[in-house]
Parts: C-alpha cells; sequence; structure tokens
C-alpha cells in the first residue's frame, strides 16, 4: 500500500490545520487527568472531563504536540504528588480519573468510534486542542498553542453566520 502521508518537509501549517480543524472552532472547559497516551502519529492524548462527569479525550496533534510538555510534566507530578500522599498516609490509592487539573481549551470537536465490550461501535467525541490556557497558584493564565490557520473560504462570519 503507498504511503500517503505528505513528508515533513512538504507539510505545512495550513495543510495541517485543514486535516485538523474540520468542524467549528469553540471554547471548552476541561478538566484534565493524568492518564497521558500516544498515537500512532506521535500525538499526545489527555483525557479529561468536562460539565463534570463527561469523559472525553483532549488530542494535542502536529506542530502542538510539543508544546503540552509543560502539561503532561505537570500532570504526572500532581499524580504522584497524589499517590505519595495516599501511600504516607496509609490511604487508599486513588483513582487516577479523580485528579483533575483546569484547562481552557480553543478547539474542535471529533466523532470516533470505538467497539464497545459486545462489538458494537460506540461514537465518542473528542477535542483536537488548537490554543489552551493554564491559570497557575498566582492566578496568572499561561497561554499555548497557535490558533487554527484556515483558509478564507472556510471560515465563517461571527455576525451573519455566512461564510
Amino acid at each position: 500500500m503507498p504511503q500517503q502521508r505528505l513528508s515533513r518537509r512538504d507539510l505545512t501549517p495550513e495543510y495541517e490545520d485543514a486535516g485538523l480543524f474540520k468542524n467549528e472552532i469553540c471554547q471548552v472547559q476541561v478538566s484534565l487527568v493524568p492518564v497521558v497516551s500516544h498515537n500512532n502519529r506521535g500525538d499526545v492524548i489527555i483525557a479529561g472531563f468536562v460539565k463534570g462527569d463527561l469523559e472525553i479525550s483532549v488530542t494535542f496533534a502536529g506542530r502542538r504536540r510539543i508544546e503540552v510538555s509543560p502539561i503532561v510534566a505537570n500532570l504526572k507530578a500532581l499524580g504522584m504528588r497524589v499517590l505519595h500522599t495516599a501511600t504516607e498516609q496509609n490511604l487508599p490509592v486513588p483513582d487516577l480519573r479523580s485528579i483533575r487539573f483546569p484547562v481552557h481549551v480553543e478547539g474542535a470537536w471529533r466523532p470516533q468510534f470505538q467497539a464497545d465490550a459486545s462489538g458494537w461501535d460506540v461514537r465518542t467525541f473528542h477535542l483536537i486542542a488548537s490554543r489552551w490556557a493554564v491559570v497557575d497558584r498566582h492566578g496568572k493564565a499561561t497561554k499555548f498553542g497557535v490558533p487554527p490557520l484556515i483558509s478564507k473560504a472556510r471560515r465563517i462570519d461571527p455576525a451573519s453566520g455566512a461564510v
């Protein structure tokens, strides 16, 4: 089967974003948890929750995946701190999904299909992150990422809703 992906040197930010951000860009408050994985493209995928208990995946793809390393390091440190405290105090080890790290994410929702235990495909959604911001303990917001570079033909006029 022939390779269909462009080489890294031929991949422009516009081409990358056209593939990532096919749906409308929105703002979402997400509570990330220290459950981090990577896909075959090297994208960083972090589990999170929206609206309290709705679990989602947040994908940091392409050129933005490098900028997510401080958040990944912070999540790992937070998880280790909670586990260490529980061990020191002879408490049961908490579920990693109970450790929450709030992040404001700008991105696009993408559908994803996964087989459940009985083999049926279940449609879930994951958020492709374009930009994100975290607030430190002093109340200062730190921003990461870049806005998506979308061609003018795909931009929507917010006032009229027209393209």
